[in-house]
């Protein structure tokens, strides 16, 4: 309710369609940003009586104020923050403190490894009671900090237990205890990425095979004996309401409006040519051992799918087992390790730093349609800007003018020709004497971009 209240009521925008694949039509839009302009989009948007993005800017800009404040906090008191997300912090800590062995730490030890400093669990209650004086709300109903440790640092009787941290990069992560064998029981996973599949059990509500995925991926990191669970080798599928007719159009003999698709990815590009954008699917099953004998079909040319290679047993699609792996396989693209190189699956371990960010342009855009999981990339979520499909609002007067001066630097007469335009038509353009149609400035744009190209070459 907080996040609703005091954000979301703020930046409460609807699109006027949100079907990406439907075909729409231009429309004119004044957009308010960095400044003021027209632009024309294909899908605009109509803002709520509420919306009012400074005081929106405001609150998420007060919220990472706050986590930059406790990340200093920590760092006064020589400690570390092994994670940090939108509203927490997680901070290498232990019940006495010391130090903890990392590499590119901040300390040196005395056999010449690098270490970063735990802090100790009274020195973390400490910083969340400098935080206090940040409270915000009501003190006689929220007392203390705005932050608190939550239940995860707690075992069954309440104790405070001591966890370990296992994360491969932004929102992958899982937080885990050892018990009297010293094994790791996982405590708190994150689902990103990996939580756009099904699950591998019916009627998995609590999302088990997850807290068995990162518990292998932390016992094989450790190099702990490790079992393969069952369901590795079988398809990793999401699951696909069937909501559009276009989605409903090859499965009206087998399923309802509003039933669910199972769909798989192909291990490997190219191993299907029944169409440009082959997606394997099928009715969803119940019995996940005899997903090979379920009557699969490209969701998008609805082709019948034979699920194994010719004259083979193996699978054309992606397991679970790969899956997995990709938890390990992650680069944290926003960071760097401590010396400042660019990362890689094998140095990618340790301390790391802030990516430098240097802004070369800005771009306004309007709210993000999320795109269907089952159609992104393996390393993607539809929680990413890239398997998102945001409106773009363009200053038609900024581009008209990049244009003439592409134009320009081409020639007036090589655009001519290769555009189809008249001479006396491109000249007009980039005098400013006239605005030609919509479709004769894609013809110049088209025009442009192919004599780049031809240029570079």
């Amino acid at each position: 309710m907080a996040v609703s209240g005091a954000y979301g009521i703020f930046v409460e925008t609807t699109p006027e369609d949100i079907d990406p694949d439907a075909a729409r039509p231009l429309t004119p839009v004044d957009v308010w940003g960095l400044k003021q302009f027209t632009s024309r989009v294909d899908r605009p948007e109509t803002h709520s009586p509420w919306c009012s993005f400074p005081i929106a800017a405001l609150v998420t800009a007060g919220a990472r104020l706050l986590l930059a404040v406790g990340q200093r906090l920590v760092h006064d008191a020589g400690g570390e923050v092994a994670y940090c997300d939108t509203d927490s912090l997680m901070i290498v800590a232990s019940e006495h403190g010391g130090f903890a062995p990392c590499d590119g730490g901040t300390y040196r030890m005395r056999d010449g490894s690098r270490a970063v400093r735990a802090l100790s669990w009274r020195e973390v209650d400490q910083v969340l009671g400098d935080l206090a004086s940040l409270n915000v709300y009501n003190r006689d109903i929220v007392k203390g900090s705005s932050f608190r440790l939550e239940d995860v640092n707690f075992d069954v009787e309440g104790g405070r237990q001591q966890l370990w941290f296992y994360g491969t990069r932004e929102k992958s992560y899982a937080l885990y205890a050892l018990d009297d064998r010293s094994n790791p029981v996982i405590a708190k996973q994150s689902a990103h990425t990996i939580g756009q599949y099904s699950s591998p059990y019916p009627g998995d509500r609590e999302r088990r095979w997850i807290a068995e995925a990162w518990e292998y991926t932390i016992r094989d990191a450790l190099g702990m004996p490790v079992e393969a669970p069952a369901w590795f080798d079988l398809p990793a599928t999401s699951q696909l309401t069937l909501t559009t007719r276009n989605v409903m159009k090859h499965y009206t003999k087998t399923s309802q409006p509003f039933d669910f698709l199972a769909v798989a990815q192909l291990a490997f590009p190219g191993l299907l040519r029944c169409c440009q954008a082959p997606r394997p699917s099928c009715p969803v099953y119940a019995d996940r051992g005899r997903w090979a004998e379920q009557p699969w079909r490209c969701l998008s040319c609805g082709a019948s799918i034979n699920p194994y290679l010719a004259d083979t047993e193996q699978s054309i699609f992606k397991t679970y087992r790969r899956v997995v792996a990709n938890l390990t396989r992650s680069i944290e693209l926003k960071r760097l390790v401590a010396s400042g190189a660019e990362p890689t699956p094998a140095t990618m371990r340790g301390l790391t730093i802030p990516r430098p960010v240097y802004v070369t342009s800005v771009k306004h855009i309007g709210k993000e349609v999320i795109v269907d999981p089952t159609d992104t990339a393996e390393e993607l979520t539809a929680e990413q800007l890239y398997a998102t499909d945001p409106v773009i609002y363009s200053d038609e007067c900024e581009e008209l003018d990049a244009l003439r001066a592409e134009v320009r630097a081409i020639g007036v007469n090589a655009v001519a020709r290769e555009s189809g335009v008249s001479r006396s038509c491109v000249q007009a353009f980039v005098n400013k004497d006239a605005k030609p149609r919509p479709e004769t400035i894609a013809k110049l744009g088209a025009a442009v971009a192919a004599l780049r190209r031809r240029q570079e070459r």
